[in-house]
């Protein structure tokens, strides 16, 4: 069995990804040096050439190799980032998706709409109104391809997204 300290308690439900690294400790391999074990993306050796794979955003598919997003979750604005909640499972305290944190364009985030599986790509588009700088921006819910739409629309407090019609309101 491998032997195991706490460096750090009582740190609460805020801690959403993990990664140690002790140079002193990097002797010999487990499952999980190579090729991060075949996980997508943690890796946690439990010893006795052990692995499990778990996931720090989504959830662990039927392989129990790869992460999938959750078919629900609510996203919400904190203002300067996005954030989001099970919808389904009240009990995992993980954020379903990666919160969504640029100083640089979100000021003052107030309303939010969705396009689900956006041209079918497997990516989730996100809008939401900055009423900070006054203008309506996208992003993936990858945290990519961030566009501002519109500029200079004042302070939009309320977005819908129609799907059928690509159309946001």
């Amino acid at each position: 069995a491998t032997d195991s300290l706490s460096l750090r308690t009582g740190i609460g439900v805020q801690l959403k990804d993990i990664t140690v690294f002790n140079r002193d400790r990097q002797k010999g391999t487990n499952v999980c040096a190579q090729n991060n074990g075949g996980c997508q993306q943690l890796c946690l050796y439990r010893g006795n050439g052990q692995r499990t794979c778990a996931c720090a955003h989504g959830m662990l598919s039927e392989d129990s190799v790869s992460c999938r997003d959750y078919d629900g979750y609510l996203l919400y604005s904190e203002r300067t980032i996005l954030k989001s909640i099970h919808l389904s499972d009240e009990n995992n305290l993980n954020a379903p998706i990666k919160p969504f944190e640029d100083s640089e364009h979100m000021k003052n985030v107030i309303a939010l709409a969705f396009d689900y599986r956006y041209n079918n790509r497997g990516s989730n588009r996100i809008f939401f109104s900055d009423i900070h700088f006054g203008n309506i921006q996208q992003i993936l819910d990858d945290g990519s391809g961030r566009v501002t739409i519109v500029e200079n629309v004042g302070s939009v407090e309320g977005l819908a997204y129609h799907r059928g019609w690509d159309t946001l309101y």
